[in-house]
């Protein structure tokens, strides 16, 4: 018992042999005496620790992941779009209805539509990312947001969008390729 000095034991904390073993509580002591203290950091420290958690090697592959991921979901999106289209063309040209044909053809085409603009933000965003487009990060967290609520794969997509792009280094990834472009700029219009 002495080993348990200051713990409560419970029936739940002894095993079948009748040894008393370490209970959740004990553990769960042990193990917060194992981590720093979270009170001796302020909410600013705290927020900085948690968005540097990726390198500036590291932040370049997963900027080129969100990108592609970008790109890679807004082209799913766009086959779709074709998708629906031709799904009710054709039951349309099958009921042999001039009116649910037009009717069918109409709903198809404006589904598509509606489809295919939804997608064309991604697109662009994709592209912008792989460029580092300083527009894009913005662009991209905006988008990140509305996928949040597409669940499953854009929930996914969205999350691992406002992770990456988050991090500080993603900043300082789109500021330093931006510092070049500024200053071409600039020397050209002196």
């Amino acid at each position: 018992m002495f080993f348990f000095s200051g713990s409560h034991l419970s029936p739940m904390d002894l095993s079948m042999g009748g040894i008393p073993v370490p209970g959740p509580m004990y553990r769960l002591r042990q193990a917060s005496r194992a981590l720093p203290a979270l009170s001796t950091y302020g909410p600013y420290e705290q927020k900085e620790e948690m968005m540097n958690v990726l390198d500036r090697k590291d932040i370049e592959t997963h900027i080129s992941v969100v990108g592609w991921a970008q790109i890679v979901n807004s082209v799913i999106n766009i086959l779709v779009a074709a998708f629906v289209v031709a799904v009710l063309v054709v039951i349309g040209v099958i009921a042999d209805d001039p009116i649910a044909y037009r009717f069918l053809t109409a709903i198809g085409w404006l589904t598509g539509a509606l489809l295919f603009f939804l997608a064309l933000p991604g697109l662009v965003v994709g592209i912008g990312l792989l460029g580092r487009a300083g527009w894009s990060r913005v662009l991209a967290l905006g988008i990140a947001v509305f996928e949040l609520g597409l669940f499953p794969i854009g929930t996914l997509l969205g999350a691992y969008t406002l992770f990456v792009l988050l991090q500080s280094s993603a900043e300082d990834a789109f500021r330093l390729r931006a510092a070049p472009q500024e200053s071409r700029l600039q020397t050209a219009g002196a």
